[in-house]
């Protein structure tokens, strides 16, 4: 893959800031330089909160609305994002360990940079999304929907893209090798992606069949 390959966070690399039991977000807060075991949005919902140099986790941000949100430099480990609404996000040095997005709404969002591991992003909307310089380990897509997303230098490694929905998506530099990709719904919206001898195995027939050709058993040799 071209270009520069982030590698995440190591555990070191917030031991030394403050810890915060909860980490509690309003309008236009702007926080650094912590550890937060739990976030919480008051009220449910803030704009233009922007995070830098920190790490996260918990459950507080279940289904909260951050629009406009900022996250850089960060740590987001085993923490519950289960139907947030995160429209226009930037999200740049960002490693997400063990994350549950099931259900989220990150439409047009910015993944610049990020590395998630062990994620759930089941169901999770990614319309409009600009992936760049991404890498997915070991997480799940099932049903999720990448419509019209652009992806560029992006590597999905031992994942699971069952009933992903790419329609329209626009890929460049995409490894998809040792992933799951057979229940992907349109194939054809893979045009441009990386895959292995045996991913293509698994897809052929359906592929095929999603590009008009009717596939048949061989006849049986001619009697000579």
């Amino acid at each position: 893959m071209a270009g520069r390959r982030w590698e995440g966070w190591g555990d070191e690399a917030f031991a030394c800031h403050r810890e915060v039991e909860v980490l509690q977000l309003h309008d236009e807060d702007e926080h650094g330089g912590l550890r937060a075991l739990s976030v919480e949005v008051v009220d449910g919902e803030a704009a233009d909160v922007v995070l830098t140099d920190l790490a996260i986790g918990g459950t507080g941000l279940v289904g909260a609305v951050l629009t406009g949100l900022q996250v850089s430099d960060a740590l987001v480990a085993a923490a519950d994002l289960a139907g947030v609404r995160w429209p226009t996000a930037l999200l740049q040095r960002v490693e997400l360990r063990g994350a549950r997005l099931t259900g989220a709404d990150l439409t047009d969002i910015r993944l610049h940079q990020v590395r998630a591991r062990e994620c759930r992003f089941d169901s999770t909307v990614l319309s409009g999304a600009q992936l760049r310089d991404v890498v997915f380990e070991d997480c799940t897509f099932s049903d999720a929907f990448l419509g019209g997303s652009r992806l560029e230098r992006v590597r999905f490694v031992r994942c699971d893209l069952s009933a992903a929905d790419l329609d329209g998506a626009r890929l460049d530099d995409v490894d998809l090798r040792s992933s799951r990709i057979d229940g992907v719904r349109r194939l054809a919206d893979l045009r441009g992606a990386v895959v292995d001898p045996a991913q293509v195995r698994d897809v052929a027939e359906r592929l095929a069949h999603q590009v008009g050709l009717v596939v048949e058993p061989e006849l049986d040799p001619p009697e000579g």
